[in-house]
């Protein structure tokens, strides 16, 4: 992005209200970020538990979240999290 400078109190009015713009997409984009960050975190450790509890593999062990998300009408990662809370997938 190349700058330009403003013309007028307009313009600039203009370039201030697109630079505020541009900040605030950068702000909601961290915040997903972070979130996403934090699920796949949590679903690889339920991962791992479902893994350790059914000696599967960690394809076999997602399958079984994937699964029991789609049964039970509810996300993976919120099954994650309850597997994670509980210790088990049941």
């Amino acid at each position: 992005m190349t700058f330009t400078a403003p013309t007028s109190d307009a313009a600039l009015q203009q370039r201030v209200d697109e630079l505020e713009l541009l900040h605030t997409s950068a702000l909601e984009l961290i915040d997903n970020l972070q979130i996403a960050l934090t699920t796949c975190r949590r679903i690889g450790i339920a991962v791992g538990i479902v893994m350790a509890q059914h000696r599967v593999t960690e394809d076999a062990a997602f399958e079984m979240l994937r699964v029991a998300g789609q049964s039970r009408g509810r996300k993976v990662r919120d099954v994650a999290e309850d597997v994670v809370r509980t210790g088990t997938l049941d």
